[in-house]
């Protein structure tokens, strides 16, 4: 979680292309989100810009084995 945002990672184990279900949100981005036993609605967008970057460093940060994806 970061803030009110629940981020999730599209990284097709390090393949050239996104997974499926991330082309499916761009064209789909109003979804339910299930954490637990709650279950809310939620809009997937893609993260961008210093946003991005911020994050991305986070995510090495944390697993470091992102990195070498």
């Amino acid at each position: 979680m970061d803030s009110d945002q629940l981020l999730v990672f599209a990284s097709n184990f390090g393949a050239p292309q996104h997974p499926d279900w991330y082309h499916n949100l761009l064209v789909h981005p109003n979804v339910m989100v299930e954490v637990g036993s709650e279950t809310y609605r939620a809009t997937a967008a893609t993260l961008m810009g210093i946003k991005r970057e911020q994050t991305w460093t986070m995510l090495v940060e944390h697993y470091p084995s992102f990195a070498q994806l």
